[in-house]
């Protein structure tokens, strides 16, 4: 809401939804669709940087009652599978096809993910500090 790139709403809600009701499942639907508008000063990198940071000290806020098993699970598989993947993939284009955009995006990649790593140790040590 507002500037505040705080989130990890959704994660809490599934956390507790699963505690809640031990075996149900999450489906997706395919068929839903979202329709937002994205202002433009948030399609910057800077924003992107920022919004990264944001996450970062949401998952360290949320772990703190959470758990950082149940708090961070998909975010471990999804770094170790699909960012690994993508920065992978990102600079093959740029070595074998010679596609700057490929270095670009490999290295936005490795920028969010820096950013939210910051963000998290921020968060942790943010919440040690007012204990």
């Amino acid at each position: 809401v507002g500037s505040d790139a705080l989130g990890c709403e959704e994660t809490e809600l599934c956390i507790r939804a699963t505690r809640r009701w031990p075996g149900r499942r999450f489906l997706f639907q395919p068929a839903a669709a979202a329709h937002h508008f994205v202002p433009s000063e948030r399609t910057t990198l800077r924003y992107f940087a920022a919004r990264c940071f944001a996450e970062g000290v949401s998952k360290a806020r949320l772990t703190q009652t959470m758990g950082s098993r149940h708090g961070l699970a998909s975010e471990r598989r999804y770094v170790v599978r699909s960012l690994s993947k993508a920065v992978a993939l990102s600079l093959g284009r740029f070595v074998a096809l010679r596609d700057g955009w490929g270095a670009a995006r490999a290295g936005i990649i490795v920028l969010g993910l820096t950013a939210t790593t910051v963000g998290y140790a921020r968060g942790r040590l943010g919440t040690r500090s007012s204990r």
